[in-house]
């Protein structure tokens, strides 16, 4: 110290800090979640953070009921009850919440909840099964270790004594200087309803400081069970029970109806479907396992093959996974009877509907008395020409003496008559129509057997029948002696060929006489009572082929197009006849070549329309070079061509009618560049909001024809990239560079563009011609 007599100084310096905990940014508190602007209440999404509402959202947990229910334990007494009461309830809330990052649902049914519910108050929830966990993560800005303490409060009136479904692992951390920990919100709801707590993290000496003292914010959170209801069937049985009533079905056929179950709720629902074997129900499907996302349904089918008379009822059983008080039976019925005469081989297998072809009315040659040369009368009312079409007073005046309208118009049906009983014989009559021919019309058919009924139509003038009932009238019969077939066409076929019943057959038919006369009906007796009619229902139609088209004639004509872009034409075909019209279009080139490069496209491209329907057809025009794109396109009519081609006499008139066509042209321009990019419903399907401005600047709807580069981002702040290709059409070498187009008010203001969440990583460069 001599040279310091007075002592040697030290400065000493020090820096107070007041602990705390960063909650200026609570996207980062909950960065493995889904951070909102706010919630929405009708499209809820799981384990997600409202910034406006301070609000944390579990969204809907299967709730792990005690397997005893309300005898579980006094602490569950109130859980049981509200499930109960909530059992047929369904959830109404919009949309299924997606997952969030790191919320994760572990665990099996509640089978195994009762274990845990008895040993609520020792157990961790974070040990539990279906528990809901959510990471939060917490971090200390300050340059002295902090002790952060959490503690969750129950909102609402929570029933003391009954542990909270809602809580925080660890309850208390140390975060060392600028560092973070992470702590876990676990929800475990052992109920079906809504629970609310505040969410507290206090920063032990933190001060006054609201940015670094705690944070605070709400959990919410709702346990629900999954849950199934039946759309089909709708009507319930005495019991309560939904009913599937099949009603009454002939033996031997099959009938099938739907069975659909839809999740109305908020989770996605496992169920099981089972029905026991049976002889006349069964489920195409067969007992099977399924699930079925949240606002879907799902649809099964139940078949009913009868093979004997009399009533049928079955059950079905429906068990939704993880909710006991949604184990449904679902009740079937169904009646068989079985009907001594039926009619078999009807379209579409119906019993008592037949549907008869068309009858085509053509005119064909006919010749008149004392000449040789064909004779005809047609008029512009017989035979019409497509629409747009002309016909020269020459032509016109060859058709005219080439042909005539006659009655041609015939169709013909054959089906089957069965006699379905063992022992009853019966006598059958066909009601006489002055259009409609059964053959036979009038026979016996025996016990066990059955008939081919034809039945002709014929009509002259154009005709249609909708429905038509024609009764057949039955009795039954019974024999003499040994059953004898009979019938009006086996009895023609006998007089022709002089047929004579045999005196051994007359002896043994106890009938007085030396024969029957060729033909004769057997002598029969009929069964008191038993006479009643059957009814055929037949629809029929007869008409002269016409219709029109709306395309202009004598050519379609596009509007200029660009390389690789597609226009549209729209026109109708009308048919004007009572009868169908089939059809089938072609595109040729102008020399009569089938054209197969795509220019031109229509649809539908065949088919066939009803009589006085009228079908759309839309021709597509996408041009991909600049050339000559004149076409010609065809519509042919199958089925008159084939009747041209079994009747040539009558293929004048019908050249007409067969087939007509239309030149399609356009003139195709070459853009200066060509963008490869999917098709886009983004301005078609109305998903652009219409406040929105367009190019100009002013609230305006964009150009149908605009591109559309969609992309989709999974959440906030994440890089998304779209690749797309420019193609140069052209034969020139230029440069390209990529700029942002600024509304007319920001371009006037001058100064650099506002931000944009867009930018292009190829701003500029260089494309070689066609390239």
């Amino acid at each position: 110290f001599i040279d310091q007599p007075e002592g040697i100084p030290y400065e000493l310096g020090g820096e107070s800090c007041i602990p705390g905990i960063d909650t200026s940014k609570p996207g980062a508190i909950f960065e493995e979640h889904m951070v909102l602007s706010h919630l929405d209440p009708f499209n809820p999404v799981n384990c997600s953070f409202g910034l406006r509402d301070k609000v944390f959202n579990f969204g809907t947990v299967i709730a792990q009921l005690p397997e005893g229910g309300a005898d579980a334990s006094a602490a569950n007494s109130e859980v049981a009850g509200a499930a109960a009461s909530k059992a047929d309830k369904k959830v109404t809330s919009a949309a299924k919440a997606p997952k969030a990052a790191r919320a994760s649902i572990t665990g099996n049914p509640a089978s195994t909840a009762s274990a845990a519910a008895a040993n609520q108050s020792t157990v961790s929830f974070m040990d539990m099964p279906g528990a809901v966990k959510a990471n939060l993560k917490f971090t200390n800005p300050i340059k002295v270790p902090c002790t952060v303490n959490f503690n969750i409060k129950p909102r609402g009136g929570h029933q003391s004594g009954v542990r909270f479904p809602m809580e925080v692992y660890p309850n208390s951390i140390v975060i060392p200087p600028h560092e973070y920990r992470h702590v876990t919100l676990v929800f475990c709801p052992s109920a079906i309803q809504q629970y609310s707590a505040t969410f507290e993290a206090i920063v032990a000496g933190g001060g006054a400081d609201p940015a670094t003292a705690g944070f605070t914010c709400e959990v919410r959170g709702e346990g629900t069970l999954p849950s199934l209801s039946f759309q089909e069937p709708s009507t319930m049985d005495a019991a309560g029970r939904p009913l599937l009533k099949f009603g009454k079905l002939l033996a031997g056929r099959s009938s099938q109806l739907l069975l659909n179950v839809r999740n109305n709720g908020l989770l996605p629902a496992s169920a099981r479907l089972e029905m026991d074997h049976h002889s006349a129900f069964s489920l195409l499907e067969g007992t099977q396992t399924f699930a079925v996302e949240s606002k879907k349904a799902a649809t099964f089918t139940v078949n009913f093959h009868p093979l004997e008379v009399g009533m049928y009822n079955h059950e079905l059983h429906l068990r939704v996974k993880q909710n006991p008080f949604e184990q449904y039976k679902l009740a079937i019925s169904g009646e068989c009877y079985q009907e001594d005469l039926m009619f078999t081989g009807l379209p579409d297998d119906s019993l008592t509907v037949l549907a008869l072809p068309d009858a085509l009315i053509l005119p064909v040659p006919v010749t008149a008395p004392g000449s040789s040369r064909p004779q005809s009368r047609l008029s512009q009312q017989d035979i019409a020409l497509p629409g747009g079409s002309t016909i020269t007073a020459a032509a016109a005046a060859a058709a005219a003496a080439a042909a005539q309208l006659v009655p041609t118009g015939v169709s013909s049906y054959t089906f089957a008559l069965v006699n379905e009983s063992h022992n009853k014989h019966f006598r059958f009559k066909w009601a006489e129509h002055p259009q409609l021919k059964f053959s036979p019309s009038v026979g016996h058919i025996h016990a066990g057997r059955s008939k081919n009924i034809t039945v002709t139509f014929t009509a002259s003038t154009p005709t249609k029948l909708d429905g038509q009932e024609i009764k057949l009238a039955i009795s039954q019969i019974s024999y003499k002696g040994e059953p004898i077939d009979w019938d009006d066409i086996l009895a023609a076929s006998m007089i022709a060929s002089g047929a004579r019943a045999s005196s051994a057959t007359r002896a043994s038919s106890g009938l007085p006489g030396s024969g029957p006369k060729p033909g004769a009906e057997p002598l029969v007796d009929l069964v008191a009572k038993t006479q009643r009619d059957l009814v055929l229902k037949v629809s029929a139609a007869a008409d002269t082929p016409k219709y029109e088209c709306s395309a202009p004639s004598p050519a379609i004509v596009f509007r200029p197009t660009m390389m690789f872009q597609t226009r549209t034409f729209t026109f109708n075909l009308t048919n004007n006849a009572l009868t169908a019209l089939d059809y089938k279009w072609q595109i040729l080139s102008m020399q009569e070549e089938p054209d197969e490069s795509g220019l031109y496209q229509i649809a539908p491209d065949a088919g066939h329309i009803p009589g006085g329907a009228s079908q759309q057809f839309t021709l597509r025009f996408s041009p991909q070079e600049v050339e000559d794109v004149t076409r010609r396109l065809v519509c042919h009519m199958p089925l008159l061509e084939q009747m041209a081609g079994r009747k040539p006499a009558a293929a004048a008139v019908l050249s007409g009618l067969m087939q007509f066509s239309r030149d399609v042209t356009g003139k195709v321009l070459r853009p200066w560049c060509h963008f490869e990019l999917p098709e886009s419903d983004y301005v078609s399907s109305g998903r652009r909001n219409p406040e929105l401005p367009g190019p100009s600047g002013v609230v305006e709807p964009l150009d149908p024809s605009t591109k559309v580069l969609d992309i989709n981002s999974l959440g906030v702040r994440v890089r998304n990239t779209k690749q797309f290709f420019v193609l140069n059409p052209t034969s020139i070498t230029y440069d390209f560079i990529w700029a942002p187009v600024l509304p007319p008010a920001v371009a006037a203001l001058g100064g650099p563009p506002p931000p944009s969440p867009f930018s292009c990583l190829t701003r500029k460069g260089t494309i070689s011609g066609g390239r």
